[in-house]
């Protein structure tokens, strides 16, 4: 059974998909920061929570290790003082991309967003860009899906 590890599942997106994969038979662990934001997935078939920090590299590593395919869905809207757009949309996704190349995980999906671009005009439209170019370095090592849903 292939193993799908999804960051960002307990969301309007990420649920959506951690349904479809697991009706679709793979075993899908929901990688969260806080278990109980996804108990609606909790009944679903071969699903599992997993409370992680995505910023925790080594416990990233520890649970992603087993996995056929990372999918990143994590995003913001807004910049906090606890929380940017580099940090989440850009340094996160090169993060995952390199530990997938290390672990040896051949697939990457990453979410990105429509009209991302390093020169677009908001700072979240720009920080999405950016991962953009980051992820095509890894395009050798790794086969990396970027989509581009609207808002």
């Amino acid at each position: 059974m292939k193993i799908v590890c999804v960051l960002g599942g307990t969301g309007f997106v990420g649920s959506s998909i951690v349904r479809q994969l697991s009706e679709a038979g793979y075993l899908v662990k929901v990688l969260t920061r806080n278990c109980p934001k996804g108990r609606h997935l909790a009944s679903l078939k071969n699903v599992q929570l997993i409370e992680c920090n995505p910023s925790n590299t080594s416990s990233l590593k520890q649970i992603l290790k087993s996995a056929d395919v990372v999918i990143n869905l994590i995003g913001i809207l807004h910049e906090t003082t606890k929380t940017s757009f580099e940090e989440i949309h850009t340094q996160l996704p090169r993060k995952l991309a390199l530990i997938c190349k290390e672990l040896s995980i051949p697939r990457f999906i990453q979410m990105s967003a429509l009209q991302a671009s390093t020169s677009a005009p908001s700072n979240y439209l720009r920080s999405k860009g950016k991962a953009e170019e980051l992820l095509a370095e890894f395009s050798g090592d790794l086969k990396i899906t970027i989509f581009q849903p609207s808002v």
